[in-house]
Formats: C-alpha cells, sequence, structure tokens
C-alpha cells in the first residue's frame, strides 16, 4: 500500500473496513477481536501507530511485527490470514496489517475458513453439486 493511500485511510477515519491502533501490546484482546472481524466480514486495514483521532504517532517496536503474527496465531484457530507492511510516514513508523476479503466463519472463539462451495451447500442444503469453478 502506497503511502498516500494510508494518509487518504487515515483522513477519512476509523470505519467498517479501517481500525487505528496507537500499539496492540496493552490491547492484544482488542486487536484480535479487529483482526476476526474483518475476517468475518469484506476484509480491512489496521494501522498501527495511528491515533483514534488520525495523529501518526508511530511505533517503534522492534518486534512488533513478530508479536502481530503471534497474536493472531495464538488466538485464532485455524490461523486467519493477513499481511503486513512497514511503512514510514512523516518519519514515523507506521505497520498496516491488512485482512483481504475472503470467506470467513467465526463461532465459539475460533475461525473456520470455508470455500464458496461450502457456503452455498450450506446455504441451500438441497444443491447437490456446486461444481470446481468455486
Amino acid at each position: 500500500m502506497a503511502n498516500e493511500d494510508i494518509l487518504q485511510l487515515i483522513s477519512r477515519g476509523e470505519g467498517d473496513r479501517i481500525e487505528f491502533k496507537q500499539e496492540i501490546n496493552k490491547s492484544a484482546d482488542r486487536f484480535v477481536q479487529s483482526v476476526v472481524a474483518f475476517a468475518n466480514t469484506n476484509g480491512g486495514t489496521i494501522l498501527i501507530g495511528v491515533h483514534d483521532n488520525g495523529e501518526i504517532l508511530g511505533s517503534y517496536d522492534q518486534k512488533l511485527e513478530e508479536t502481530i503474527q503471534n497474536t493472531i496465531r495464538s488466538n485464532c484457530e485455524p490461523t486467519i490470514k493477513f499481511e503486513i507492511e512497514n511503512r514510514i510516514i512523516n518519519d514515523k513508523n507506521i505497520v498496516v496489517v491488512n485482512k483481504p476479503p475472503g470467506i470467513m466463519v467465526h463461532a465459539d472463539g475460533r475461525a473456520e475458513e470455508k470455500t464458496v462451495a461450502d457456503w452455498i451447500l450450506e446455504k441451500y442444503p438441497g444443491t447437490k453439486d456446486v461444481g470446481d469453478e468455486y
């Protein structure tokens, strides 16, 4: 994601597909809730090092990427697929955690990835064969 795109997201503020986090160490549960919420819907982006009001604070945790990966892996089974990028904006490090759109089902504290074919078969039980195109 280009810096201009990140600045545009920040200028729009938080919403259904964008969350700002100053850091994740003090609020790991809230971070995981955001990741799972994006996994259950149309995906989304979390910007770490950005205050709720859009102020770019930066993140200086040298192990933040590892912390993010471990936090998601240890709290979501199976692991939710996501992308991490480090960007420098206004001389401050911003960590971009992006969860692309996908079909994810979350229940009982566990995320279960399903294919489109699985979803169709559950939604329309009378369906005989949805084919390999899904």
